[in-house]
């Protein structure tokens, strides 16, 4: 496969990777732009675009919704702890979506019960709290031997 990037949406599974990417193998000021609504990659410098679909070499990725989402949900937690408590309200689907605890957001890593999660990193403060629960999409980034001077990520919602 050669040198690239390789961007993975870990929420969906999805994977998209670019090659290519080595020191001045891209046109100083230019950059490869990726549209997964079209399928299109294109090579653009200044107004110029031109199709560049030798850059792309897997997949393009698509972003999951929010839903299911819970607008309110109490939780009670401690400092330094994983566990946080419900009053009966954690649904098996939770697993794998984030609340916003302390002014942070939270990964569930696992659903125990109705009334116990386990996050994926500890609570900072004790208390009850009020927060969402809702759907997040984890994107990662995996490079070898490229050069990166920025990246952009643009996102239109679409209903269907």
């Amino acid at each position: 496969m050669g040198e690239g990037l390789t961007f993975e949406n870990v929420t969906t599974g999805q994977q998209c990777r670019v090659v290519g990417l080595k020191a001045n193998e891209i046109p100083p000021g230019a950059y490869i732009e990726l549209d997964s609504f079209t399928g299109q990659v294109w090579l653009v410098e200044g107004e110029a675009r031109e199709l560049a679909f030798h850059y792309h070499d897997l997949g393009y990725l698509m972003l999951a919704p929010c839903t299911p989402l819970v607008r309110s949900i109490q939780v009670n937690c401690a400092e330094g702890d994983t566990m946080i408590e419900s009053k009966g309200l954690f649904l098996p689907h939770m697993a794998g979506q984030f609340i916003y605890l302390h002014g942070i957001w939270r990964k569930i890593h696992r659903v125990i019960d109705a009334y116990t999660a386990h996050l994926t990193q500890p609570s900072t403060e004790t208390g009850w709290a009020d927060t969402p629960v809702v759907t997040m999409n984890e994107i990662w980034l995996r490079g070898e031997d490229i050069t990166l001077t920025k990246l952009e990520i643009e996102y239109e919602p679409r209903v269907r």
